[in-house]
Parts: structure tokens; C-alpha cells; sequence
């Protein structure tokens, strides 16, 4: 059947199923479409569940913290404060709730391994998630398939790269060795690898076009102008007549590569990213400059912004996870480079050797003998008190001048594209500046199992946690009430800040017991995170601290429950409470008075407190629900009214320990500890 008819045919049906009414828009599909964009244009019409990126209309507004003013939101809570009389939280700058990749690029950690940050103008929104993306092709990349890309559980944190850099004299080479056998890691010489990357591509495409135009003479036609068209290399020997001179070989041109300069801006940019490319694990990133910029053709040719380290590493999505660039002052540089006195020594014998052979020159009487020129490095009318390293170190000064402008450029790159990046001073020697940039390595080193998880967390004060909490918006995480730094730990609610340090990380909260354990908490988030579950058995355990007079039981007593926010229990606070002749009777006081009373012939306090404290030491404990054995002391015995022979100091408290955790702490005469826990 023609093919004519066929359309006909087609079109005829598609007129007939749209004047229907309930007939769905029809969708058009390009026929050169890729077999995967197809398929995912396909699923997109047909599968109303397909998960795609939300419209910023609808999604959640993404916070800038960058814009938050924090003087201005404290002057608004102390005057809110004023006005209601009610005390405000201390304000925090707000949090993007990241996703399972944290401000690093999604699409760039699927397909090239390498934990890239993502522009801030390039962020969206995924499931209430904020996901940052490194350029709009990437972009373009994550919405026509967001599921292909953004992960469904924690991601595989790549292998660290760690990138320093530095003008001449800094100790770049030193620090580096230094990190490398720290960590047990290579280290790449960056710059050497990329000249010798782009080198190879280089080449590459002078043999390609060799071949093209080999190629296109072969197709030339063998007979020009009546005589035959030798190929380039055929070309036969001609006779020449005696006398005649030869002619003087051509001088060679250098071959050009054909390469346009956007041509070339993406070859280098193509070096950058086979030099530093996924294959590569952990590393310590040498970027020194060889002379004045990153790249630079020669000693004397001028900078090139395509060859620059900020615009390769920006565009190959190379970007490093921490970088280190070292500073010196000029004088500490120089020092660190030359050996000032070395050069003055050998310059002053090169000029004492040419004044000699210059005066044995003039001394000479044949006058033919002509007087010899200094070496161009030589000075030989040079000022006086004017030295040979004083010209070293101002061509020196120079070079380091122009390596810091092109630095900055570098700086300024790094921090705009929100990358980490630390300065560090070597002007105090190699050994300080290693220990500060093992400092800045701690977390993308040591605590690097955080690295992703840390940007996902984000503080809570008393008032938003319980908000949240009411609203269904987070819930409680299987630690309970107990610490996520020791999950038998339990949280004493009767301390007044037990909920200030709360966390939330991926809707449930956390609640570390102070600020210190807050920091360490967020620092090593992987690993508290996975600790096993609290036991499920809730007990209420007791601390019964006694011991000989005059040994710090009330001291350590008030500080375990000062640390823990446990009740504090004195047993002879109570005794004068309850049995004191202004206190209104109660059944606990005619419970210890009368037994004392039958007891102690002296019917005074002072003895009624000691005759009673066997009776309250087992009331007490079996309030807290715990039995503790214990001296008590003599009936008979009539002690002094200044020392008391038995005290107990004790506090009960929530937690989740078995009964066989309740303790007994005996103090002893030489075991005083008077310094609070």
C-alpha cells in the first residue's frame, strides 16, 4: 500500500478521535529522540505517579542564610520580649533542608563520582528536599529524569581529594609530603599532569588532521598541467648542473593544531577532567604554580584565562572537597627559597675571578690580547654595599606578587562556587602549619561518614522542638528519652536544660545532654546515629552515697545531681524538716517520732534525729524503691552534738538500667575528693 494513502488513513482517524470530547490531548514524539528520552517522555504521559521535580510555586521556599541578619533578629526577640514579658529563644539562621546529598550536585556524584557544590541560582525542590545543581545542563539533565539521579538511600561518600596551593615559598611541596604520609594517600603534581594531558590531546589532533588531509590527496587527480602530480614525499630527484648551488632547505614551520580558541578552551578543560577524573581515589592535590599563573605557555608569554586553575576546575566540575592555600610573608618566603649567604659567597667569587682575568688582560703587553666581557648575570659597577641576594629577592618578590594576584582570582572563584576553603599561615614553620591543616582535614578526613549527614541537620530550641513535635512534622528518635551519645544514658527531665540542645536530623530529634555533647554529636553524626537501641525495660535506679564524717558526701552528692538534674535527698535535712517543733505532724513524722520517743530518755531533737535515722534510712530507700544495707549506729551510744555518725545523701531518677544497676558509694578517710565531679 503507498505509504501516501497510509497517511491519509492516519490523519483521517486522528480528525475523528479528537472531535470526541473526552478524547486526552494528543502528544507528538520527535522520531530522532533517543531510545531513552522516549521512554522517559513515554512514562511521563501515561504514569500520573512519576516522580518529578515541584514547581517552585508549589514547593516550599528555600531559605538563603546568607541574607539572615542576626543582629536585626535579636533586637526583634528582646523587643517582643518586652512587650509580652515572655522570655524568646535565642534566634538561629535559618537551615536548607537539604536532601541525602547536601549542597553538592546529584548528577555530578552519579556520573562522575566527585562531590561537586551546586550553584546557589540552581536550586530545586524534590520531595520537599532541596537538591543544588552544578550548571544548567546538569539541570536540564536532573528534571527530565529526577529519579535517575537523586538517590533513594545514603549515598556512597567518594574518596577524599584535598587540593593545596600557594605562591612561591609558602612550602606547598613540604606540607604536601607532610599530608601524604599523614594519611597514607599519593599526592599529584597537577599541573605537570595536565601539561603533559593536554600535550597528548594535542597531538592527538595533529595526527588526526594529517590524516584527513593525507587523505583528501589521495582523492586529487595525478596529472596537473600535462605533468604528473607527485604526493607530498614522491616527489623525484632533480639533476642539477655542475656549479650550480644547491638550494637551502626550507625552514620549518611548526605544525598548527587547527583548534579555534572555544576549540581549545575545551580540550584543556577535557585534560582537566582525565587528569582528575573518577578513576583517581584519595588524594592530596599539588596545585603550584610553575611561574606566574596556573598553566602558563612560557616564562615570558602572558596569562591565559582558559588556561587558568579556577576557570579548568570550575568547568571540569573538578572542584576539590577542602581547599588549603598557604601564605608567606615576602621575607619568609625569600628565606625559605634561597640561601642568601650561599649566593653572596659564590656571586663575590665570580666577580673576584672576572676582575682578575680582566686585570692580568690590562697588565698584559701585547695589545691584542682584548680585555674579556662580564657574563650578563654579572654586575660588576654595581652600587656600594649593593649585594647579589638583594636582586634575587626583588626578582623573587616579583614573581611571588604575580602569583598571589592570579591566587586571589583563584580565591575569589573557589568561594563564589560555595566550595570549601581554608588560608593557613606558614610564616611559623612547616611543623604549625601541618597541625593547622590536619585541623581543617578533620572533617573531611577522619569524621568524613558525616561529611553528607552534617548538612542535613539543624538545631532545635525548647519551644520549635515541641511546635514540631505537636504538629506531626518530626517525631521522637529510637533513642527516647537516653542521650544518642550513650544510649543507656537516660535524659533527667528534671534538669531545667534537658531539652535546650535538641537536633533534628531527617524528621526525628535527638536530645544530647549539653552543648559540649551537642558539638561532638553533630561532628560524628554517623557514628552516634548507629549505635544500638536503649533497652525497652524502664527501672529507677538510686545513688546512695555514704561514708565517716568530714568525707565530702554532701559535696558529691550535690554534684552528681547538679550533672545528672537527679533529686537530691539528705537525710538529715529531712529528719529536721519532719521532726522539728514547728513542723505540722504527718503520718512520716509520727512514724519516726514515736519509735524515738520510747527510745531516747532525753526527748530532744538532736537525739531523736540520731535514734531515728535507722527507721528513716529504711523509709527512704523503699520510697525510692531500693534497699541499701548500711552501719547504723549504736542505740545506746551518746555521740557529740558537733559530729554526726550517719548521713545519707540520696536522689532517685527516670532511667532504662536494670535493677542490678543501683549503686552504693562509700567514701572513706583517705579517698576525700573535694574537687565537684
Amino acid at each position: 500500500m503507498p505509504l501516501a494513502t497510509v497517511l491519509e488513513k492516519y490523519e483521517e482517524n486522528i480528525t475523528t478521535l479528537e472531535a470526541i470530547e473526552t478524547c486526552p490531548v494528543r502528544d507528538e514524539l520527535a522520531l530522532n529522540m533517543e531510545v531513552g528520552t522516549q521512554f522517559v517522555t513515554i512514562r511521563k504521559k501515561i504514569d500520573p505517579f512519576y516522580a518529578v521535580i515541584e514547581d517552585p510555586i508549589v514547593g516550599i521556599a528555600i531559605p538563603d542564610p546568607d541574607e539572615f541578619d542576626m543582629q536585626a533578629a535579636v533586637e526583634a526577640a528582646q523587643s517582643l520580649e518586652e512587650e509580652t514579658g515572655e522570655k524568646q529563644d535565642k534566634p538561629e539562621a535559618p537551615v536548607i533542608p537539604w536532601g541525602l546529598c547536601g549542597p553538592y550536585c546529584p548528577v555530578t556524584l552519579t556520573e562522575d563520582f566527585w562531590l561537586y557544590p551546586g550553584a546557589k541560582e540552581l536550586q530545586v525542590v524534590f520531595r520537599n528536599r532541596v537538591y543544588s545543581l552544578a550548571s544548567e545542563a546538569v539541570r536540564d539533565k536532573l528534571l527530565a529524569e529526577p529519579s535517575k539521579y537523586i538517590p533513594t538511600r545514603e549515598p556512597v561518600t567518594p574518596p577524599p581529594r584535598i587540593l593545596i596551593t600557594g605562591p612561591a615559598g609558602s612550602g606547598v611541596d613540604e606540607q604536601c609530603k607532610r599530608l601524604s604520609e599523614a594519611y597514607g594517600i599519593p599526592t599529584i603534581e597537577l599541573e605537570d599532569a595536565w601539561r603533559k594531558c593536554v600535550d597528548e590531546r594535542i597531538e592527538n589532533v595533529k595526527k588526526e588532521n594529517r590524516r584527513k588531509v593525507a587523505a583528501e590527496k589521495l582523492l586529487e587527480p595525478m596529472i596537473a598541467d600535462d605533468k604528473p602530480a607527485w604526493p607530498e614525499g614522491w616527489t623525484p630527484a632533480v639533476e642539477k648542473a655542475e656549479g650550480e648551488e644547491e638550494e637551502e632547505a626550507p625552514e620549518v614551520v611548526p605544525e598548527e593544531d587547527g583548534l579555534d580558541d572555544e576549540q581549545r578552551e575545551q580540550l584543556f578543560v577535557e585534560a582537566m577532567r582525565d587528569v582528575l577524573g573518577r578513576h583517581i581515589g584519595s588524594c592530596i592535590i599539588n596545585a603550584q604554580f610553575k611561574w606566574a599563573s596556573f598553566g602558563q605557555v612560557d616564562q615570558e608569554a602572558d596569562p591565559d584565562a582558559t588556561r587558568s586553575l579556577q576557570n579548568l576546575l570550575v568547568k571540569a566540575r573538578r572542584l576539590p572537597d577542602l581547599t588549603i592555600v598557604l601564605k608567606a610573608k615576602n621575607d619568609v618566603a625569600a628565606g625559605n627559597v634561597f640561601d642568601f649567604a650561599e649566593i653572596d659567597r659564590v656571586y663575590e667569587e665570580r666577580l673576584q675571578a672576572y676582575l682578575k682575568l680582566k686585570q692580568q688582560a690590562e697588565e698584559a703587553e701585547d695589545e691584542e690580547v682584548p680585555i674579556p666581557e662580564p657574563p650578563e648575570d654579572l654586575v660588576v659597577d654595581a652600587d656600594e654595599g649593593e649585594k647579589e641576594s638583594d636582586r634575587v629577592k626583588a626578582t623573587f618578590i616579583t614573581k611571588k606578587a604575580a602569583q598571589q594576584a592570579d591566587l586571589l582570582e583563584f580565591v575569589q572563584a573557589i568561594t563564589a562556587a560555595r566550595a570549601p576553603m581554608q588560608k593557613v599561615s606558614a610564616d611559623r614553620g612547616a611543623v604549625i602549619a601541618h597541625k593547622s591543616i590536619r585541623w581543617h582535614c578533620k572533617d573531611f578526613m577522619e569524621q568524613r561518614t558525616s561529611l553528607l549527614v552534617k548538612t542535613q541537620v539543624r538545631k532545635l530550641t525548647p519551644s520549635k522542638a515541641m511546635d514540631v513535635l505537636q504538629r506531626g512534622l518530626v517525631q521522637p528518635s529510637y533513642f527516647g528519652d537516653c542521650s544518642p551519645l550513650a544510649s543507656d544514658l537516660p535524659l533527667f527531665v528534671g534538669k531545667p536544660d534537658s531539652f535546650s540542645y535538641g537536633v533534628e536530623l531527617r524528621g526525628r530529634c535527638f536530645y544530647p545532654r549539653s552543648e559540649e555533647d551537642r558539638e561532638t554529636f553533630l561532628a560524628r553524626l554517623q557514628t552516634f546515629t548507629q549505635l544500638p537501641p536503649p533497652s525497652p525495660i524502664a527501672v529507677h535506679p538510686c545513688i546512695c552515697v555514704n561514708g565517716p564524717p568530714l568525707c565530702g558526701k554532701t559535696m558529691l552528692a550535690k554534684s552528681l545531681a547538679k550533672r545528672t538534674g537527679a533529686v537530691y535527698i539528705s537525710a538529715s535535712a529531712v529528719l529536721t524538716g519532719l521532726t522539728h517543733t514547728l513542723a505540722l505532724p504527718c503520718p512520716l513524722s509520727k512514724r519516726i517520732v514515736r519509735p524515738c520517743a520510747r527510745v531516747c530518755p532525753w526527748r530532744q531533737v538532736p537525739w531523736s534525729k540520731h535514734c531515728a535515722t535507722a527507721s528513716l534510712h529504711r523509709i527512704v530507700l523503699r520510697m525510692a524503691g531500693s534497699w541499701t544495707a548500711s552501719r547504723r549506729p549504736s542505740r545506746w551510744q551518746r555521740p557529740s552534738q558537733k559530729e554526726a555518725l550517719f548521713r545519707i545523701e540520696f536522689f532517685p531518677s527516670p532511667s532504662r538500667r536494670p535493677p542490678c544497676s543501683h549503686a552504693l558509694l562509700r567514701l572513706e578517710k583517705q579517698a576525700l575528693v573535694k574537687k565537684p565531679i
